[in-house]
């Protein structure tokens, strides 16, 4: 299902594009200065825009999708994410004011249903107002547990192995459960 706010500006970053209770962790590759549409009117304003290092799986909605010289899709950066005030304040406090030293840093985003636009409130995309750290519990897409290491892999990469392999992050039960659907389906 489809949140209608997703139709709006789909070059960029929206609350619509997360799940409730959804975090991203993602890292700032660029900061630049862009002229954003106001969906719902014919205004514009320009504000800073984040670039991320992070590339997406191709089932996530949240990336840009380009095609390869041969015609198929291929993995693309996850979207840039425009700055409002409330997050460049965040940002300010986390990594002080110079834009360039953004470049490499982490945020956390999450979608907040009380952020207000032009008064009304919409929900929106927050930073959290801490730096992430290694010790970042990330949650299995199925069971929704903390994922721990296995397999021989730190939690971070049973994640990115996962993210990879299955298109959603999973812990080790969930990703033997998925595996053994796969080899049932083959049978």
């Amino acid at each position: 299902m489809a949140n209608i706010e997703r139709f709006y500006d789909k070059n960029y970053l929206c609350g619509a594009m997360f799940e409730e209770g959804e975090e991203k962790t993602l890292t700032i590759r660029q900061v630049k200065r862009e002229e954003l549409h106001i969906p719902n009117s014919n205004q514009t304003n320009v504000m800073p825009v984040i670039y991320f290092k992070e590339k997406a799986p191709k089932k996530d909605e949240n990336l840009k999708i380009l095609l390869d010289k041969n015609g198929k899709q291929r993995i693309e950066e996850i979207m840039p994410m425009g700055i409002n005030k409330t997050n460049k304040n965040i940002l300010v406090k986390l990594y002080g004011e110079e834009s360039t030293n953004y470049i490499g840093k982490q945020i956390t985003t999450y979608f907040d249903p009380n952020v207000k636009a032009g008064g009304i409130k919409k929900g929106g995309l927050r930073i959290r107002q801490f730096v992430p750290t290694a010790e970042t519990i990330i949650l299995c897409t199925d069971c929704k547990k903390p994922i721990i290491a296995g397999f021989g892999k730190t939690a971070q990469g049973m994640a990115d192995y996962t993210l990879t392999k299955y298109g959603v992050v999973l812990c080790a039960d969930c990703a033997t459960k998925r595996k053994a659907a796969v080899k049932s389906e083959v049978e």
